[in-house]
């Protein structure tokens, strides 16, 4: 059985995420409008977690059902043998009006993210058709801004059906941030509300223009009196910034300055700007129709004003050059240029263009336009030049962005290696002709076991014939990056001793001693793989952050419905009574293990 996933794609270099769909909500006659734009700001994101396959109903306001996330069983035949599969599918999802896409793919339970317009439909939740079953469902329905950041949120869960099975029912008639909490007529299933402060922006650009100068961001906007900002420099080499959004130039370049207040991201470039004070270029050697890049070399590598102006007489038709610094061989002869560096210095150097046979390059493409990789990671690009019989195979590469990536060279091939999360770009420039090709490279958060530590305790350790697993955690995070708590998962292995349907209950939870209770997330399943229960640990996708040298807790229970005993003695991950280190807790990053281990 597989799931239907309907993504709305990240947007990456060039993409707009905020108008991705077609389609939108008559709210006058409940019809519906094609080929009318909408914003991210005309959708609300739900994302839905429970232990148990409940089925999700959205109708529209005239009751007819839209879309549906529901249990379905088949049989796959495999060597003459059936074999009866279960498993959750999703129906209706366009990817454009609505969209779904789930996180887990176990046959028990559901997880996952649902985007939506933000008005004119309903929602049902059921599972099973009795009152008082077992569930743990929670939904958490949020408002956006119209580049999707969170406008407001309101969690919504019960651990309960009412009558006909039914978990609750949300009207989504008209969702906006002043009625996020008022979406269910049962009021005792809204947990909390949060509303989020979006009105705030700083400048993109900000230059200085002496090593030692400071000068304080300002922050606009109707929120911006009102917003708590953290804030982190790319590069502290060259610009820091205080906690209260002061930068002060520390060194000539370029860095980046990010402001955040948990849930909006936005940068800043700074640059502490040096100018050369003398530029220096060889005289040039052409063919004829050939094309070069010009290399200008300045007083210092740490020069940000780089844009150099070229002057020559160009009613001599020998050559013409264009923005980028690459000349054209027209016709034969010499000619002087002047190039002129920002602030003013200058230099003259000669092109001499002669007539040859030689075999000229054409152009250069890359084996990839695009790169992912990890932190700590690395990569290899190669250039390919045509024709491949070009007498002048040399290239030089650049690095766009030397503080998220570095790049080794060696003629053709470069390694690109990932050293901490953001964007650059790769450029190869042939030596005949000055072609170029680009490649945009993307560096990712990568997670090791050094990254993290876990400590554990068992309350009924001593005392192992007990009705209750009764487990506490410690995740400390030792790394120098931050971790989104929602992209992680524990697990904590036993042996379930009885039949009955078991119980989980967070009695408490605190990230760097915030509380966070209610967005935990505990599943008791069955691994045939390991031949053992297992208790897995989940956290809603509400932004949430485990920053470096910060540690989450959590206290859980475990018991059965009819609170039989255990015996503790057995479970692999069974800790002491005291709080120690351990690594039969499992920890997940983004699906993948990352610390712990399992051995039978």
């Amino acid at each position: 059985m597989q799931y239907v996933c309907d993504n709305i794609p990240k947007a990456k270099s060039g993409v707009s995420a905020s108008n991705m769909s077609l389609t939108s909500f008559n709210s006058a006659d409940n019809s519906l409008i094609t080929d009318e734009v909408l914003s991210m700001s005309d959708y609300i994101k739900i994302n839905v977690n429970t232990n148990k396959n409940a089925h999700i109903q959205i109708r529209d306001l005239k009751g007819n059902l839209v879309a549906s996330i529901q249990e379905e069983s088949s049989i796959f035949t495999f060597d003459g043998i059936d074999y009866p599969i279960t498993g959750m599918v999703a129906s209706g999802f366009d990817g454009k009006l609505l969209s779904y896409t789930p996180s887990s793919s176990s046959s028990e339970g559901l997880t996952g993210v649902i985007y939506m317009p933000k008005s004119g439909y309903m929602i049902d939740v059921t599972y099973g058709n009795e009152a008082n079953k077992s569930i743990n469902f929670g939904f958490i329905v949020s408002t956006l801004t119209d580049k999707g950041d969170l406008s407001a949120s309101a969690v919504y869960a019960t651990t309960t059906t009412s009558a006909n099975g039914l978990v609750f029912s949300l009207n989504l008639a008209d969702v906006n941030t002043s009625n996020i909490g008022d979406l269910c007529e049962n009021n005792s299933i809204l947990l909390k509300t949060e509303y989020f402060l979006t009105d705030w922006s700083i400048p993109t650009e900000i230059k200085l223009k002496t090593i030692g100068e400071s000068q304080d961001i300002v922050i606009s906007g109707g929120d911006a009196d009102s917003v708590l900002l953290k804030w982190y420099s790319s590069d502290e080499s060259v610009v820091s910034v205080s906690a209260n959004g002061k930068i002060s130039a520390n060194g000539y370049g370029k860095a980046v300055v990010v402001a955040s207040d948990g849930n909006i991201t936005t940068t800043c470039k700074v640059t502490v700007e040096r100018y050369t004070a003398s530029i220096e270029i060889n005289d040039i050697s052409m063919l004829l129709g050939e094309r070069t890049l010009i290399k200008p070399i300045f007083d210092s590598e740490s020069v940000t004003e780089t844009d150099v102006e070229y002057s020559y007489d160009s009613s001599l038709d020998i050559i013409s050059i264009d923005q980028y610094g690459v000349i054209l061989a027209s016709s034969t002869g010499t000619i002087e240029v002047t190039a002129t560096a920002p602030g003013g210095v200058s230099t003259v150097f000669k092109v001499i263009v002669t007539l040859n046979g030689i075999v000229s390059v054409d152009s250069v493409s890359l084996s990839s336009s695009e790169l992912d990789i990890k932190k700590g990671k690395s990569a290899e690009l190669n250039a390919i030049i045509n024709p491949t019989n070009a007498e002048n195979q040399k290239v030089v590469w650049e690095l766009s962005n030397p503080s998220v990536a570095s790049i080794t060279t060696d003629g053709l091939n470069c390694v690109i290696t990932g050293l901490k999360e953001g964007f650059t770009t790769v450029t190869v420039i042939t030596n005949d002709g000055g072609y170029t090709a680009i490649a945009n490279v993307y560096i990712t958060n990568g997670l090791s076991k050094e990254s993290i530590q876990i400590q554990s305790m068992d309350v009924n350790a001593n005392n192992p014939i007990n009705n209750t697993i009764a487990v506490r955690i410690k995740v400390a995070n030792i790394s120098d990056q931050n971790i989104n708590l929602s992209d992680l998962k524990l697990q904590y292995i036993y042996n379930n001793d009885s039949n009955e349907n078991e119980i989980f209950e967070c009695d408490w939870a605190s990230n760097n001693h915030i509380g966070i209770r209610d967005l935990v997330f505990g599943t008791i399943k069955y691994s045939d793989e390991i031949n053992n229960s297992i208790i897995e640990i989940s956290f809603a996708d509400v932004g949430q952050i485990l920053a470096p040298n910060e540690t989450l807790e959590i206290h859980f229970r475990v018991h059965t419905q009819n609170w039989d005993l255990y015996d503790l003695a057995n479970d692999y991950s069974l800790g002491t009574t005291d709080f120690s280190v351990t690594e039969k807790v499992l920890l997940y990053f983004e699906n993948t293990l990352i610390y712990g281990e399992y051995t039978s």
